[in-house]
């Protein structure tokens, strides 16, 4: 996978779970759909740039890219709401 379609797909992905949770969806299942939308949307972007790759191999990327980006989005947010001195 292209280092650019990679952070454009993470990207769209996180973009569109924060836009689910403006909406009020409750922020316990964040990394789930970051797995699943950054899956399908890899998928659709391979289907429309560079149909060559099977949706299989897009799948798979797709999943791992939203695996890291709900995981690193979770820690991010628990890191940044953390009080110093240890307090949450």
């Amino acid at each position: 996978m292209a280092e650019i379609a990679a952070i454009i797909i993470a990207g769209l992905a996180m973009w569109l779970v924060e836009l689910l949770k403006r909406k009020g969806m409750d922020k316990f299942y964040v990394p789930p759909l970051a797995f699943v939308l950054a899956g399908l949307v890899s998928v659709l972007w391979y289907f429309v740039f560079d149909p060559s790759v099977p949706w299989r191999q897009a799948l798979k990327d797709g999943l791992t890219l939203g695996a890291v980006a709900g995981g690193l989005y979770g820690f991010g947010q628990t890191f940044i709401n953390k009080k110093p001195g240890g307090e949450t």
